[in-house]
């Protein structure tokens, strides 16, 4: 599965440029939810784009200094999860019970 990393709504004046200023993950590592991976310049502010999910960021589609709008794409986090998998593991670990993944090979 993967999550895309986009750039939020961030309240500047529409005239304002926004760039990418610097990437704090690198393509191919992991990261966590919740994790800064890139900075925004907007003007004189700058902000963090946190990671959308826990997993390998892949497919970055901008270098530093790129010229970026609201709601672009910026990259793709590919997770391990398929939907709902997580959850089930929560509930199983809060019965004290014990779930083994594997992966099935093709």
């Amino acid at each position: 599965m993967q999550s895309p990393v986009v750039l939020p709504e961030i309240g500047v004046e529409p005239e304002t440029e926004m760039v990418v200023s610097i990437w704090f993950a690198e393509e191919g590592e992991e990261v966590l939810e919740g994790d800064r991976i890139v900075e925004i310049l907007a003007g004189s502010v700058t902000f963090d784009v946190p990671a959308p999910a826990t997993g390998r960021l892949i497919d970055v589609r901008l270098v530093e200094e790129d010229i970026v709008h609201t709601g672009d794409i910026l990259a793709l986090v590919e997770t391990d999860d398929e939907p709902g998998l997580r959850k089930a593991c929560e509930r199983f670990a809060a019965r004290g019970e014990h779930l083994e993944l594997r992966r099935m090979s093709e």
